[in-house]
């Protein structure tokens, strides 16, 4: 069984609820999918190269933006498919945006950030939607808790491979031009990735709180 389930962190809980919902979770199309125990499974048994390039960016968009191309459309960016890569520059600034629990890359914690970018300099600009593994009640701890496994097992180490592409011989993108910037759960996701991959700078806006530790912070 190939799986990207790192330890039992999560623990008796999380299993049980794993186990035991059924809930029908907004994509930003508007389209709905299920997350069961089930479904959850069947993403973990599934090797990492075919989540990468046929599965996860059926729900995971992760989309480059740029000051005065495409009119500011976006471009979704595929790991197997250099051609949506082209408006990428990588003498430029890179800044990678994601948003938290129930919100999308359409939502204003993102397209803000977003928009300020591309109306100040030309850069790199890629937004990171998520939104299908965070939920749709803001009140339920159910789907807090299915969000942060996903956040951790699935969301975590799929964008970690596009910031390796990016500094890799395919792009060969210096670390010190890449800058994280996370919004509320998306503060705590770009928090992981950091651990994992080399970066300049990572941001975090208002880190959600609950089920986090509350250590001081550490002078760096």
């Amino acid at each position: 069984m190939n799986t990207i389930l790192a330890d039992g962190r999560f623990g008796f809980i999380l299993w049980w609820i794993l186990f035991s919902c059924r809930m029908n979770i907004a994509r930003s199309d508007g389209s709905t999918v299920e997350f069961s125990y089930t479904n959850y499974m069947k993403f973990l048994d599934i090797d990492p190269k075919y989540v990468d390039n046929k599965y996860l960016p059926q729900f995971i968009k992760i989309k480059l933006y740029r000051k005065h191309v495409a009119g500011g459309r976006g471009t979704q960016l595929f790991l197997d498919r250099p051609d949506t890569w082209t408006n990428f520059d990588s003498d430029l600034a890179t800044h990678f945006i994601v948003h938290g629990f129930v919100a999308g890359a359409e939502t204003s914690q993102v397209t803000r950030i977003r928009d300020a970018y591309l109306l100040s300099y030309d850069n790199n600009v890629i937004t990171v939607d998520w939104s299908p593994f965070t939920g749709t009640d803001i009140e339920s701890s159910d789907q807090y808790i299915l969000a942060i496994a996903f956040m951790n097992d699935l969301v975590a180490p799929f964008l970690q491979r596009y910031i390796e592409y990016i500094t890799g011989p395919n792009l060969n993108t210096s670390p010190s031009k890449i800058h994280l910037v996370g919004h509320s759960l998306g503060a705590h996701l770009m928090g992981i990735v950091s651990k994992k991959v080399k970066v300049d700078w990572v941001t975090g806006l208002d880190p959600a709180a609950p089920d986090t530790p509350k250590n001081k912070p550490r002078p760096v």
